[in-house]
């Protein structure tokens, strides 16, 4: 990163969370009102986050963005037990769609035997 400043870098960073914040009410709003093709639930959201079929009692998931390029996933993952759901940083909406349906479709199994 030789080169890049520290206020280019928190800048580069800033736009960046910005797409997310952005990508996430407009992906609630695709799948609430099933338009475009989205292929998850509100109901697959919420079980992937906590774990649970309804809002567990007194808690709201808790959102995070992850921004460790290195070890992040391009895919969502969660901590069911504290009810957090870490969001992958992505450029377009397409592609944060995608890894979000891909990643919830394929990572909700948890206890559903």
């Amino acid at each position: 990163m030789q080169g890049h400043s520290v206020e280019t870098l928190s800048h580069a960073l800033y736009d960046l969370e910005l797409a997310p914040n952005n990508f996430w009410p407009n992906l609630l709003i695709d799948v609430s009102l099933r338009a475009g093709d989205s292929q998850i639930t509100l109901e697959d959201i919420l079980m992937f986050a906590t774990g649970m079929k309804e809002q567990p009692y007194g808690q709201y998931p808790t959102i995070y963005f992850n921004h460790d390029s290195e070890t992040g996933s391009k895919y969502p993952t969660s901590s069911s037990c504290f009810c957090c759901l870490y969001l992958p940083l992505h450029e377009t909406f397409e592609e944060f769609k995608e890894a979000m349906d891909f990643g919830i479709l394929h990572g909700s199994q948890f206890g559903q035997i």
